[in-house]
């Protein structure tokens, strides 16, 4: 997975190929569907965190990037960032 980082942190386009990865990955190490993250918690943090860097006025540009960066994936990520925000982890990470 390092190399599958290092590749999209070089080249963002890498982005969709790196999170179909993630979830082959997870699939494979039998986790159900439910149970299946884009985003590690340490992602989801560091991306809470940039959006709560900007006043809430100013939180539309970011927001508008952050649904352009992940695209078809949006629906899969925002409840995930939901979670973390609220500090919520599934029973399973606990």
């Amino acid at each position: 997975m390092a190399a599958t980082v290092t590749a999209v942190q070089a080249n963002p386009a890498f982005l969709p190929f790196a999170l179909d990865a993630r979830l082959a990955a997870q699939s494979a190490l039998g986790l159900w569907l439910e149970e299946q993250r884009l985003l590690s918690w340490e992602e989801a943090a560091s991306v809470l965190q940039g959006l709560r860097a900007s006043p809430l006025e100013q939180q539309a540009a970011p927001v508008a990037e952050l649904r352009d960066t992940y695209a078809a994936r949006i629906s899969r990520v925002a409840p995930e960032l939901e979670v973390a925000g609220g500090g919520i982890r599934p029973s399973a990470d606990l």
